[in-house]
């Protein structure tokens, strides 16, 4: 898997809670052989360290853009991504059924952004 070493300074506001990785915040990149994940595509999970090695967390990776990676998980072990998915969509429809529960007042809301 890959491991995204931030620069020094910036990773105050991830710690924070901030989920986006800025591109100029990357120190360097290394393949970590002891992570289960290898693979290099866009949008793959990538570990997120502080200058000290600290693990921040684990994000979906972006190369090309300014916002090159958003941390998704914050666990110590890397999340399986499919189970994720299905646990964050099955907690979305739940809280729209609380907010909405009468279909005469509204049926329709916006899922996932």
């Amino acid at each position: 898997m890959r491991t995204l070493v931030l620069r020094r300074g910036r990773a105050k506001p991830l710690w924070a809670g901030h989920p986006w990785v800025h591109a100029d915040s990357v120190e360097a990149q290394r393949e970590d052989a002891s992570l289960a994940v290898a693979s290099k595509a866009a949008s793959d999970l990538v570990a997120v360290e502080d200058e000290q090695g600290k693990r921040i967390g684990y994000a979906l990776y972006s190369p090309g853009s300014l916002l090159c990676a958003r941390i998704v998980s914050r666990a110590p072990e890397p999340p399986d991504l499919d189970a994720l998915l299905d646990q964050r969509l099955d907690a979305a429809i739940a809280l729209r059924q609380r907010l909405c529960p009468d279909p005469a007042v509204t049926d329709t809301y916006r899922l996932v952004h």
